[in-house]
């Protein structure tokens, strides 16, 4: 029997699903099957279709229903956008005429206490350590003693001429962070509901992670169960966010009421692009993507999970996606690249090795465009294995007696088990041969699918994969990083 607060969750989604959505996530995840390719052979490319047909992708959707959403606040937020949006102009910007004009009369006057003044505020303006700008490039003061007014314009123009693609680049992204940022603000708000949703999502899964962590060898053996169970206590789970709308929102009343102040004050309409350059421009996070991130010991969900949370309509899309996400964020704090890590006093390295050992098989056998497995991608890789096995078990508690009955609605009669590996696989779908980029930590999005699948002994199962099959042959032994089952000292 499901527990009262799980089944609670599940009715408050189906309830809270958006009225506008006449596509659920049950259709686009049979949108995105190819039938012609057997989930046995090669789950990933089965449940990601590179057919054209299927070239709205689950994350498509949630851009789009995001957009939406977009449309309804710019109508019924527009006066208080309005004052921010109307500090754009910068952005149209496309020369540096007025600014070249200005200095070039009061040279052409011999005004020189106005051309001073002109030339210390670009001096002050582009002096501003966040930018970089090349400073031997920028010492616009020595301009005052070029008695040569054409000559000494043209020096100006080349001078910021040469900084000014980092000025609007820098600015436009920071604008662009806030702007999304109060969409997503003003849709977190209107959406309170499905934020408590992924909040009782995430406590679920900690609870889950707090009740394995006694029950696993190689922490006993180790002697770390009270450090990693304080570790799992200090992880503050989305709540973090809200402080970060607030954060957002002072920033923007900051940025307005400097620009605005500071506007005022230049004699020159050509200098008042220097305000743009004295707010602060680090909007680090983007509440309106489809992500989500642990910097220990805060997780984050961002707006774009919340709208994947929201059209999740049954146990095992709910579990295999946003459950699945959260697991994987929090496993970030106990899974580390580095053995040393400084909240970890020990992990297992035979445990690292079982890890790497069935993301490298995994490539071994469904490799597309690039496929390698490297010591950096252990975090990673290991997060993905420890969310799989995580969310598969609080899925396995909940959900085990439907696991064989057919969803309602589905064309392809997919199951409640298989409804899991589905909604897994969906986060990382696209046409794209699945490459593993040299650069990042990630590894191929086919290969995080399939390790992850094969790992889960349902799979086989829930597909009826006989022992021949590439899914099959790629699986490695089983990589439980906690629970019972870990056997790793």
């Amino acid at each position: 029997m499901r527990a009262p607060n799980v089944f609670l969750l599940i009715i408050l989604i189906i309830i809270l699903r958006p009225v506008f959505l006449t596509i659920t996530f049950l259709d686009l995840i049979e949108t995105n099957i190819d039938v012609n390719v057997d989930p046995c052979e090669d789950f990933y490319r089965h449940a990601c279709s590179k057919n054209e047909q299927a070239n709205l992708t689950i994350n498509n959707l949630f851009e789009t229903t995001y957009e939406v959403e977009i449309d309804y606040l710019y109508h019924n937020y527009s006066s208080y956008l309005n004052s921010f949006l109307n500090y754009k102009t910068m952005e149209n910007i496309s020369s540096l005429d007025l600014i070249v004009e200005d200095f070039k009369n009061s040279c052409e006057t011999r005004n020189q206490t106005t051309m001073i003044y002109f030339l210390e505020q670009l001096q002050e303006a582009f002096q501003i350590p966040s930018f970089h700008f090349k400073k031997s490039r920028l010492q616009f003061l020595n301009l005052q003693f070029d008695a040569d007014c054409e000559r000494s314009s043209k020096i100006l123009r080349q001078k910021i001429k040469e900084e000014w693609k980092l000025v609007i680049e820098v600015f436009s992204k920071y604008v662009k962070k806030l702007h999304d940022n109060i969409h997503a603000i003003r849709w977190i708000e209107r959406n309170n509901e499905t934020v408590k949703l992924l909040l009782g999502i995430a406590i679920i899964v900690k609870q889950e992670i707090l009740k394995q962590i006694p029950e696993t060898k190689w922490i006993n053996a180790s002697g770390t169960e009270t450090i990693i169970t304080n570790i799992m206590n200090q992880v503050n789970i989305f709540e973090v966010s809200i402080s970060e709308i607030d954060d957002h929102i002072n920033k923007l009343n900051i940025a307005i009421g400097t620009i605005s102040r500071c506007a005022s004050e230049y004699k020159f309409a050509s200098l008042k692009f220097l305000c743009y350059l004295k707010i602060e421009t680090d909007a680090k996070i983007d509440l309106s993507k489809m992500n989500a991130y642990n910097i220990h010991p805060h997780i984050f969900y961002l707006n774009g999970l919340l709208i994947k949370t929201r059209t999740e309509e049954n146990d095992g899309f709910l579990i295999g996606g946003s459950a699945w996400v959260v697991a994987h964020e929090i496993a970030h704090s106990i899974i580390k690249h580095n053995v040393d890590f400084p909240f970890i006093p020990y992990f297992p390295k035979d445990l690292k090795t079982c890890v790497q050992n069935q993301f490298e098989s995994t490539c071994r056998y469904f490799k597309e465009d690039s496929c390698e497995t490297r010591d950096e991608q252990f975090e990673e890789n290991g997060s993905d294995i420890f969310a799989t096995h995580l969310a598969f078990d609080v899925f396995r508690f909940y959900a085990e007696e439907i696991y064989d009955e057919i969803m309602e609605g589905s064309r392809y009669k997919l199951t409640h088990g298989q409804s899991f590996f589905y909604s897994l696989a969906s986060q990382f779908c696209s046409r794209a041969n699945s490459a593993s980029s040299s650069e990042s930590t990630h590894h191929a999005f086919n290969a995080r699918v399939n390790a992850a699948s094969a790992q889960i002994p349902e799979f086989q199962q829930f597909f009826g994969c006989h022992p021949g099959t590439k899914m099959m042959k790629s699986r490695t032994e089983q990589c439980h990083i906690i629970g019972k089952k870990s056997k790793y000292y």
